[in-house]
């Protein structure tokens, strides 16, 4: 199943989540600019925090990010670098410990304000998986929480979000 995608607009490259196996995962990525060998599809490996399934482009970084749920009851900050020649580079950061659920399709509904950059997606605040939601606002040059007010909505039915 394809959980996100975004496109990278000054460079002409689409991500999007692609499956590599019956259970295995991968990030493509298409250059539009290259139509014959313009397809590149990057192993995955969750273990060592090389994963990706809600996305966003972050221009001021040059890279591909997303939150993912860690093994700690917590929430990680991942992002993706790929430089001229298709060479990966995977970052990691562990968010602060009080968002302890991410909402939204496992992270895949998420907005992103580019110019200030902001990361926003939907978690909860604890460990409970009934916990309420919240709005998470992730600064991505200091790669902190820097805001998570409470959403008055169940926390199934919001299901996409963008940010104009």
């Amino acid at each position: 199943m394809l959980h996100a995608s975004t496109l990278d607009v000054k460079n002409q490259r689409l991500f999007l989540t692609v499956a590599t196996g019956k259970s295995t995962m991968g990030i493509g990525m298409i250059n539009l600019n290259d139509k014959e060998h313009g397809f590149v599809v990057l192993p995955e490996n969750p273990a060592a925090n090389q994963d990706i399934i809600g996305m966003q482009f972050d221009p001021t970084t040059n890279s591909v990010v997303s939150v993912m749920q860690n093994t700690n009851k917590g929430l990680d900050l991942h992002s993706l670098s790929i430089d001229a020649k298709n060479v990966a580079t995977w970052k990691s950061t562990a968010l602060p410990s009080f968002i302890g659920q991410l909402y939204g399709n496992s992270g895949s509904v998420s907005a992103l304000d580019g110019a200030n950059g902001m990361l926003y997606v939907l978690g909860g605040v604890g460990s409970n998986n009934d916990e309420p939601m919240h709005l998470i606002q992730i600064d991505l040059v200091k790669q902190i929480v820097i805001g998570s007010p409470l959403m008055n909505v169940p926390s199934d039915t919001l299901m996409e979000m963008n940010f104009a």
